[in-house]
This record gives structure tokens, C-alpha cells and sequence, in this order.
């Protein structure tokens, strides 16, 4: 005995405001917008997605890398190729976190006359000669002698010895932070090697390599 359901089937309807979809050569239309510039004849413009070479992002990311490493030794070296007289490498915290362990000072020359209170200057401490980069919190002058007395921001009391004005080096102009780093490294021989050397043998390979790419190409076309 063959039963029927009596289950009611259900029609889709299609709701008011949509295209009902048609068939036109055996394929379906009314797809929204771009069925509708397909119905109308209208051509649609693919999008190309450019992948980087990555030989150009190897060399870029590796002169990044070189100048990163090449400008604080350089200046440090020759500071007087951004005007100014001198460059230091800090060794303490004391004037932290103005200036931290590590960072690179670059000084520019100053007369004793134009120093002010708040000045962070270089000078040479007493018959040691130890170079300090110490903050002026005071200045004194006497028959035309100046004489100022100095302080690490991170220290609790001033400078036991006020500093003479011609033991002052300069007035920091600005600092590099943690460039001190890299110079001390930059100055021993694997250090030289390490950030100068390899870098350089790298960035030249890559641009034989290169070279001989684009000849070749040409050969072949040829």
C-alpha cells in the first residue's frame, strides 16, 4: 500500500524588491550589481595584488640595518659632520632618565659666559681628567672666573667639586639613545667586522647578483 504524505510543500516566493533569478544562455542572472553589469554587456576590471620581491625587501630591510649601524659610529667619529665639536659615549645612569647608561652625547662648543642654570654641559672633573656630563643647577662668578656647580639628575646631592669654566668641554646639544652600544661595539675589531664589514660584503653581492640577472636576461632575449 503506497502512502502519500500529507505533508503541505512549501513554494519559495520571492520577496518583493529582488530579482527573480532567470535563466540567459544557461546561466543565471540577476546576481545583484555585478549580474547586472554583466546583463548590460559592462566589463569588469580585475584586481592584481603585487607580491614585493624579495631580493628588493632583503636589500632595503639590510641598508636599513647598515645606516642604523653606520650613522652613531660615524658621528661619534666625526661629529662635526652635524656641527658639532665633540661625541661621548655615557657610561652611568646618573643622568637618567634625561640621558641613560649607553647613550651617545653629542657636544657643541660653549664660552663659560653663556651657560645657564639648567644647561646639561661636559667637563673635565678636577686633576683626573675624568670626562662627567652633569646638569648646572648653579653658577658663581668671581673676578671674571666662573666657576658651576653640577648634579646627576639621578643623584640625591650636587657635585662635591665645582666645576671651573676652562674645564668645560661643551653643552650637550643632544643624545642618540643606546647608540653608546653600538659604538663601543663598532669600535673592537669584531665589532668593526660584525657591523661594518659583513654588511657591506652582503649589499655588494646583492647587487652583482643582480647585475649579472639583468645581463643575462638581455642575453637570452637576444
Amino acid at each position: 500500500m503506497q502512502l502519500r504524505s500529507r505533508r503541505p510543500t512549501s513554494r519559495l516566493v520571492p520577496r518583493a524588491g529582488t530579482k527573480r533569478e532567470a535563466s540567459r544562455n544557461g546561466r543565471p542572472t540577476g546576481l545583484g550589481r555585478i549580474g547586472d553589469q554583466i546583463n548590460r554587456g559592462e566589463s569588469l576590471t580585475r584586481m592584481n595584488y603585487s607580491i614585493p620581491d624579495r631580493t628588493a625587501v632583503f636589500k632595503f630591510l639590510l641598508v636599513a640595518a647598515f645606516l642604523v649601524v653606520v650613522v652613531p659610529i660615524a658621528i661619534a667619529a666625526f661629529p662635526q659632520v652635524v656641527g658639532a665639536e665633540e661625541g661621548y659615549v655615557v657610561e652611568s645612569s646618573s643622568m637618567s632618565p634625561a640621558i641613560g647608561a649607553g647613550d651617545l652625547v653629542i657636544v657643541n662648543d660653549i664660552a663659560p659666559a653663556q651657560i645657564e642654570n639648567g644647561d646639561i654641559i661636559t667637563f673635565r672633573r678636577g686633576t683626573e681628567g675624568t670626562i662627567v656630563t652633569h646638569r648646572v643647577v648653579e653658577i658663581e662668578r668671581t673676578n671674571g672666573q666662573y666657576r658651576f656647580t653640577t648634579k646627576g639628575d639621578a643623584n640625591d646631592a650636587p657635585d662635591s667639586q665645582p666645576v671651573r669654566g676652562e674645564n668645560v668641554i661643551g653643552k650637550v646639544w643632544f643624545s642618540v639613545p643606546l647608540a653608546g652600544y653600538i659604538v663601543a661595539f663598532g669600535n673592537t675589531q669584531f665589532g668593526l667586522a660584525a657591523l661594518v664589514v659583513v654588511p657591506s660584503v652582503l649589499l655588494l653581492v646583492s647587487e652583482l647578483r643582480d647585475i649579472y640577472r639583468s645581463s643575462d636576461i638581455q642575453i637570452r632575449a637576444k
